[in-house]
């Protein structure tokens, strides 16, 4: 292959071939004048060649003729490059072709991407690679092509785990994530009773699990009416609602304990921890957050769902709950203290439904009363999603009154 400088010597000699004994050319050769010129020569070919700022019309390799003796500025332009050096200070001699070279490089076509998240501060990687950056941040100077584009924050999940972009010149493009609480939140629901003396003894495990696991295993207690006398207080202050929860389990017994729906656990307290544990393992498909405000008696809770994938294929509902803890009741079983009685359903037990799309917030919002028979300090609202065809509760939350 014929080499950059073996190029322009043939150039060099050619143009000195044609300047003294070509006749009848186009561009006739020097005659004894003081005149000279400039052999321009680029790799790769076809640059414009420009003189003093002026476009001559000509493209490398090429020669200029008829030059006057003198110092010109010459420099070239080839449309997505750039050339080194950008021009060259050239002095023509009388009667002398002076050889000018350039190396063109291919511009570098930039743009960007604007990388966001909520919540903010995950770690940005592009094309798997820490850029170092945290969300929200926009990723400059980035080479014009296609890019994967991921982010990462301890204990919380990206929707979608990952996004691919096009990076086009001069344009930023966006990167938009939802991250969720990667915890799945286990719902624990108890059918128990003051009557039951079986309840006590699983009760006390109960509360114990729910200590231990404070933050992934959220507990309601449905209060049921037997054994007789069928006299449990707190099932009497909310027959309609207890008795439907319990129908929806077609529940027969006491104490009886399912975990998100659709896992029976049974009635031994001796395996719950096993089955709790191993339920916890589960990926969660949805996040819920929960914000409420009290004004007196009166309350409004706002629940956002969020979910990464499409669930708009199941019979989904949302569930608003009210429960109570730390109430102090001496009951027949022996139990003086009762913890996560449900007290309301909002806005009854059947829930409402909802259709979950992925990345899409939905927001619901419930008003409540609370009860003047109600410790406030000691309320939360739980809310969940559940399958009405399966049973399964997909997630989990919970926030205390205030």
């Amino acid at each position: 292959m014929t080499s950059f400088s073996e190029k322009l010597s043939v150039l060099y000699f050619l143009g000195f071939i044609l300047l003294f004994f070509s006749c009848g050319q186009k561009d006739p050769p020097l005659e004894m004048t003081s005149e000279g010129a400039i052999a321009v020569m680029t790799d790769p070919i076809g640059a414009r060649i420009f003189l003093d700022g002026l476009d001559t019309g000509r493209t490398t390799p090429d020669t200029l003729f008829h030059i006057p003796v003198g110092t010109y500025t010459v420099s070239v332009v080839l449309s997505g490059y750039e050339s080194s050096p950008g021009s060259h200070a050239v002095e023509v001699l009388e009667n002398n072709i002076i050889p000018v070279e350039f190396l063109l490089f291919v511009t570098a076509k930039e743009g960007a991407i604007a990388v966001v998240s909520s919540p903010m501060g995950a770690a940005i990687f592009l094309d798997g690679t820490s850029t170092g950056r945290t969300t929200p941040d926009t990723l400059s100077n980035v080479l014009v092509g296609i890019y994967s584009v991921h982010i990462e924050l301890q204990g919380h999940k990206s929707c979608p785990e990952s996004l691919s972009v096009q990076v086009l010149e001069n344009e930023t493009v966006q990167a938009i994530f939802s991250l969720l609480n990667a915890q799945h939140v286990v719902l624990g629901e108890d059918f128990t009773s003051t009557t039951c003396e079986p309840c006590f003894p699983s009760s006390l495990v109960l509360d114990s699990l729910s200590e231990r696991y404070s933050g992934s295993f959220i507990v309601i207690r449905y209060h049921v009416w037997w054994p007789p006398p069928g006299d449990d207080p707190f099932y009497l202050d909310n027959t309609v609602e207890n008795a439907a929860r319990n129908d929806y389990y077609d529940n027969l017994f006491a104490p009886h304990l399912f975990l998100d729906g659709s896992i029976d656990a049974g009635r031994d307290h001796n395996v719950w921890e096993t089955i709790l544990e191993d339920r916890m393992k589960r990926e969660t498909e949805i996040d819920i957050t929960i914000s409420n405000t009290t004004n007196g008696l009166q309350g409004n809770a706002t629940a956002s769902i969020v979910s990464c994938a499409d669930l708009s294929g199941r019979a989904l509902r949302a569930h608003f709950v009210i429960t109570e803890s730390g109430i102090e009741f001496e009951a027949p079983n022996g139990k003086s203290i009762f913890h996560q009685v449900m007290r309301d359903m909002l806005p009854d037990p059947t829930g409402e439904p909802i259709t979950l799309l992925p990345e899409t917030n939905v927001q619901l919002t419930r008003d409540y009363t609370i009860d003047f028979s109600w410790n406030p300090d000691h309320l939360h609202i739980v809310v969940f999603v559940q399958d009405n065809d399966t049973r399964e509760i997909l997630q989990a939350a919970s926030d205390p009154i205030r």
